[in-house]
């Protein structure tokens, strides 16, 4: 118990000073998003690609251990999307943007630091780290899909699917860990200064992270309002709709599937698939993580359910804190981690 508390105390503690710091407003305007900007195009990046270049290609075979994280987030997106449509009487934009919420873990900014901090030195936890991140796309390109469908009153266009395309092709952590597969591939290695350079920037990453995961909390809830907007002023996102859900029942069904079935769901299919191990339980406390803060700029970018969107990270978050550490106990006990 309390080496899981070691590991578990300074990753909540580092997050609530950034929130403390934000709310006493001791950094300029515009530091939360600089400092994630640059943990996603600079540190991270480095830190994923100094831990795959370094491992060799029979190491970087984890065929099973990746499916069986896709197939985990989607079951999770479909129970989320079933519940949020109450059965699937309803389809509008703010249902796919809830069960995006509700399968969307936040692999990169929560779930490395905690990992590595429960298997530390273990290059396995950084590599797990950065397969989970890259394959976490593809809940993004389902939502992107369905929420496409919804607007256009049928299927995708060549031309959407050429941005998804594109999106992808800048996405620093996938480019990152392309290029150290590329690397691993080639069996040179890392030239030493190269090396030196991506491990100090990769240092960076699970601190800064924290600190602006804090800093980004404590500015939504300040910006937090209750009650419908007046006016229509909700976007089309069906939050003051008498026939939806209400805003407890919808946080409740969200953060279910997030913190519980999911975790669980990944759990069969992982095991399905032959995955055992301590890859097993990383795979599952990787799906354990609260909802990632991507989900939010897909919802805002729709106009479609950022409001329920944003509780759920700063609520999911918040719960994580207990059900994080019951998932790490039950997978000690297991012997999985």
């Amino acid at each position: 118990m309390l080496d899981i508390l070691s590991a578990l105390v300074p990753v909540f503690g580092i997050i609530v000073l950034g929130m403390c710091v934000e709310r006493m407003g001791s950094l300029p305007k515009g530091t939360p998003a600089a400092l994630n900007q640059f943990v996603f195009r600079v540190s991270l990046p480095a830190l994923l690609f100094h831990a795959v270049a370094r491992k060799t290609p029979e190491e970087l075979a984890r065929g099973g251990f990746a499916v069986g994280t896709v197939a985990g987030m989607l079951l999770a997106f479909a129970l989320g999307y079933l519940l949020c449509s109450r059965g699937g009487r309803r389809h509008g934009p703010e249902v796919a943007v809830l069960a995006q919420a509700a399968s969307f873990p936040n692999s990169a900014f929560l779930g490395l630091p905690i990992v590595t901090s429960l298997l530390p030195g273990n290059d396995d936890a950084v590599l797990a780290g950065g397969m989970v991140s890259v394959l976490c796309l593809a809940v993004l390109l389902v939502t992107m899909a369905r929420l496409e469908a919804i607007r256009r009153g049928g299927g995708l266009s060549w031309r959407v699917l050429r941005e998804v395309a594109a999106a992808l092709g800048r996405n620093p952590i996938l480019l990152a860990s392309v290029a150290g597969v590329a690397v691993s591939l080639s069996g040179l290695g890392l030239a030493r200064p190269v090396a030196a350079m991506a491990s100090m920037l990769g240092a960076t990453a699970s601190p800064c992270a924290l600190f602006g995961i804090g800093m980004v909390l404590a500015a939504q809830l300040t910006a937090e309002g209750a009650g419908c907007p007046a006016d229509g002023a909700g976007g089309g996102t069906g939050e003051c709709d008498p026939q939806a859900l209400s805003p407890l029942v919808r946080q409740v069904a969200v953060n279910a599937v997030k913190l519980f079935a999911h975790p669980a769901l990944t759990w069969l299919c992982l095991w399905a698939l032959g995955v055992r191990g301590h890859w097993l339980g990383m795979g599952v406390l990787f799906a354990a993580m609260p909802t990632a803060a991507v989900a939010y700029v897909v919802a805002e970018s729709y106009g479609a359910g950022a409001r329920d969107t944003s509780r759920a990270i700063v609520v999911s978050t918040m719960l994580s804190a207990l059900t994080l550490f019951g998932t790490v106990v039950l997978l000690r006990h297991l012997e999985l981690l």
